[in-house]
């Protein structure tokens, strides 16, 4: 919903800055390639969600495979392939949570960027005697 909000929004605001000279359109400019990079920092972090929710699943898989072994000397290695698979499991969900962080963070700057941008227009277009409705 938030897409086809911004996309009225943003029809709106060319309409409003049309005919204002270089710092309406530029104004507008900005606070397009903002919302560009907000939604790719947003993508990004879904992305790291997903995959993280992808090992979250299959650990669940491998407790469970894991649980069903008896112990022989042939399910030891599988055992053993397992534990592996669980260890290289946490060692992806560390780097996935630091990522995340920092994804977290890229998102919050572009959104304070993005913010600042429509803003900015705002105060263009009252000042210029424009209308954005």
């Amino acid at each position: 919903m938030f897409g086809r909000v911004f996309v009225g929004t943003a029809m709106a605001m060319r309409a409003a800055t049309r005919g204002r000279g270089p710092a309406g359109r530029a104004a507008l400019q900005g606070v397009l390639n903002r919302r560009s990079a907000l939604s790719g920092a947003e993508a990004a972090q879904q992305q790291l969600l997903d995959e993280g929710h992808v090992i979250l699943a299959d650990q669940e898989r491998v407790r469970e495979n894991m649980g069903a072994l008896k112990r022989s000397g042939e399910e030891r290695q599988l055992l053993r392939r397992y534990v592996r698979q669980m260890s290289e499991h946490e060692n992806r969900l560390e780097m996935l949570a630091q990522e995340s962080d920092a994804t977290t963070r890229a998102a919050n700057a572009a959104r304070a960027a993005f913010d600042r941008a429509v803003r900015g227009l705002a105060i263009e277009l009252a000042t210029s005697g424009a209308t954005c409705r």
